[in-house]
């Protein structure tokens, strides 16, 4: 008998993943619901999560997610681990021939490639997934030479790992902007009381150039995502005119996040 995917995945309601569409249509409330409010968790997912997921493959990518970084305990959390994840599920998107979101069917190819690594407890802690074992995953998911691209800067962009310099540079990002759904634009001002400012404390930079350089190559941001969250560029060329999608993960000291996104 074929195993249920849905079987693999821990903490899986389907019938909360039938309230989650695709993308969100109704508007949004002006003010956020408590995080206790009946159905809360479900209706902030709404928000969206990836465009290369769909509704059906959100609790595999989450609990993938949450095995590489998010459910760690705190102080064992490495931000490259995170990064390194969401490459392997962006590069494994790639691959795909024809440009579409992840589904629950896709579940399959990940579960032979990790599940065993789920129940290894010599190596991390049962149900997580150390570095070593998202490299190993990730060879028998994507191919061999996935590790070694990865972690050359060269073969590695729009949070990607290319199998050579040549196919990065032949990469289209308005591959992702096909699947994605490109809303109007937001107003560039709104009234003081509908405003929020974040500010975060300034960090030593070793060079104005550089960070200049790191800017004006949006295909690099995902390199610097942080466990908040990651800006993935849609279209080619640098800043100018260009469009970003926004992963924003909430709820990330529960070690269980939801993530949402937009575009």
């Amino acid at each position: 008998m074929e195993e249920d995917p849905k079987a693999a995945v821990q903490g899986v309601n389907s019938n909360d993943l039938e309230q989650v569409p695709e993308h969100l249509d109704d508007p949004l409330p002006q003010t956020a619901p408590p995080a206790a409010a009946p159905g809360g968790p479900v209706r902030f997912a709404r928000m969206t999560g990836s465009s290369i997921a769909g509704r059906d493959a959100a609790g595999w990518v989450t609990d993938f997610l949450n095995a590489a970084y998010y459910r760690r305990p705190v102080a064992e959390r490495e931000v490259d681990d995170m990064r390194l994840a969401f490459a392997i599920l962006t590069t494994y998107w790639y691959g795909l021939q024809t440009p579409r979101r992840l589904r629950l069917t896709d579940l399959r190819a990940f579960h032979r490639a990790y599940g065993g690594h789920r129940f290894d407890t010599e190596m991390s802690g049962r149900g997580l997934l150390n570095r070593q074992q998202l490299l190993d995953g990730a060879t028998q998911l994507i191919g061999d030479w996935f590790p070694e691209a990865y972690g050359d800067a060269e073969r590695r962009a729009w949070g990607i790992a290319f199998p050579s310099v040549q196919e990065r540079d032949a990469y289209d990002p308005t591959r992702r902007l096909a699947v994605a759904r490109l809303g109007k634009l937001t107003p560039e001002s709104g009234p003081p009381e509908g405003q929020m400012w974040h500010t975060y404390p300034p960090v030593e930079m070793p060079s104005v150039e550089g960070v200049v350089g790191a800017l004006t190559r949006p295909e690099t941001w995902p390199d610097y995502a942080s466990e908040l969250g990651r800006f993935t560029p849609l279209r080619p060329g640098g800043l100018d005119g260009q469009t970003f999608e926004i992963e924003v993960a909430a709820g990330t000291e529960s070690g269980r996040p939801i993530f949402t996104g937009a575009t």
